[in-house]
């Protein structure tokens, strides 16, 4: 909110300048009586100044949470590289997803990411529970990890993509496929929230791999014990 703190400083004037002629009594006594607009105007301001410093609160916890989500990102992609020495960090993509939407329509929204390369063209996709990589992570609550270079070369026309299992297709049809071209290997991680004995998924953590025959190094870096503490910091971040 860039105007949020000009707005405080001015009300923060204007109720100061109407306590200071309150408590003068000024231009007369009458003025200030109930009803009067100068009272109107005073509280007015006080109830503006309380507002904008609201405003500026909530605005500055979602900066500040925006920017943990994309340190939580980044320390998934070190270890990635240090995982996954084979592949460069300029062909790996990190992205956290959290659940969106009203209980009748619920999906994946993008709230964090790390890219080395300018940002990439968008799949213009929804996913929801099930669909694509990320979509089956949060329906199934474990991770996912899929090797779309192995689908690919199967799924060399429409006919041959409709012929695969569900499993394969992950509930996207041959349009939304297609318009995926440039992944090689994708995981997704469920991030779980916990309260008392149960748990929900609130967010999947999605690693990419732009660059082909690297699936099993990425499959074995998210079942490392050791990724769980990465796991824990992205947790605590949605």
């Amino acid at each position: 909110m860039p105007y949020a703190d000009i707005a405080a400083f001015v009300f923060l004037l204007l109720s100061g300048a109407l306590a200071l002629a309150h408590s003068a009594e000024w231009p007369s006594t009458n003025a200030w009586s109930r009803g009067h607009v100068l009272l109107i105007a005073q509280l007015a301001a006080f109830a503006l100044l309380g507002l904008t410093q609201l405003a500026i609160l909530i605005s500055g916890r979602r900066a500040q949470r925006n920017q943990n989500r994309e340190d939580a990102c980044q320390l998934v992609a070190a270890y990635v590289d240090e995982h996954c020495p084979g592949v460069q960090l300029r062909n790996v993509g990190v992205h956290l997803w959290t659940v969106a939407g009203p209980p009748f329509a619920r999906y994946l929204r993008r709230s964090g990411s790390f890219l080395l390369v300018d940002e990439r063209e968008r799949s213009g996709i929804v996913w929801v529970k099930g669909k694509g990589v990320v979509g089956a992570a949060w329906g199934e609550g474990v991770a996912v990890t899929r090797d779309i270079d192995e689908v690919r070369q199967r799924a060399h026309s429409r006919d041959a993509y409709e012929g695969l299992s569900q499993e394969d297709k992950m509930n996207l049809n041959w349009e939304e496929f297609r318009r995926t071209p440039y992944y090689r290997a994708v995981s997704g991680i469920p991030l779980y929230r916990r309260a008392g004995t149960g748990s929900t998924v609130c967010g999947v953590v999605a690693i990419d791999f732009l660059e082909p025959g690297h699936f099993q190094e990425l499959e074995a870096a998210v079942e490392d014990p050791a990724f769980a503490y990465v796991i824990g910091v992205c947790e605590s971040n949605v």
